[in-house]
């Protein structure tokens, strides 16, 4: 069976950035608040082109995958996976379920989140024919964030790192009018986003 998703759907974004304004005004050496708007809109840019780039989740934020059907393992996309929050299903009469927890178990050895039946269990039997039969709800992020939305940790500072160098190169370069490309980007980014990226998880 198939270990990819038909398809991955953010449901809830990440309630702020890993790189505060006075982080990047640091990195920048910028001391003047004339442009700290700006500043924060490109900090947003650059960190959604580094999730982008590298293929993980920097803040805590919430997925769904969809299936066509049960993997044999469940391999969930944009780590590292916080939390299964649910796991549904539709069964053979074409009804929703949700299975229960006791039926499943989550690894998450190193950034990838993955889902299995748990000892002595199997996957349901499916309603065939559906695109969405099975849909994993799940968290992810390298900064988990608590009730009140405040960070519980802080992002690898490699990561951080290459938002800030992506922020700053956008805020050096803002003329420039064509998709953003690695080739156009200080070598020191490809780096830290290539110890991040999907081929390293």
């Amino acid at each position: 069976m198939s270990h990819v998703p038909a398809h991955t759907l953010r449901i809830a974004e990440p309630p702020f950035e890993p790189v505060t304004l006075a982080e990047l005004k640091t990195h920048t050496t910028i001391s003047h608040a004339n442009d700290d708007g700006y500043l924060s809109a490109l900090l947003a840019v650059a960190t959604a082109q580094v999730e982008r780039d590298a293929g993980v989740a920097l803040v805590k934020q919430r997925w769904e995958a969809v299936y066509q059907c049960f993997p044999d393992i469940i391999r969930l996309p944009w780590p590292p996976l916080l939390d299964v929050v649910s796991v549904k299903y539709y069964d053979t009469d074409n009804v929703q379920q949700t299975l229960d927890t006791a039926d499943y178990v989550v690894l998450t050895h190193g950034n990838a989140g993955r889902v299995l039946p748990a000892p002595d269990k199997s996957w349901p039997s499916v309603q065939s024919g559906r695109l969405d039969t099975v849909v994993v709800t799940y968290d992810a992020g390298y900064v988990d964030v608590d009730g009140g939305g405040s960070p519980i940790n802080d992002a690898p500072l490699p990561i951080k790192q290459a938002v800030m160098v992506l922020a700053a190169h956008l805020y050096e370069n803002r003329e420039a009018t064509a998709p953003i490309a690695l080739a156009e980007v200080p070598m020191s980014y490809e780096s830290l986003v290539a110890s991040f990226s999907r081929a390293a998880v």
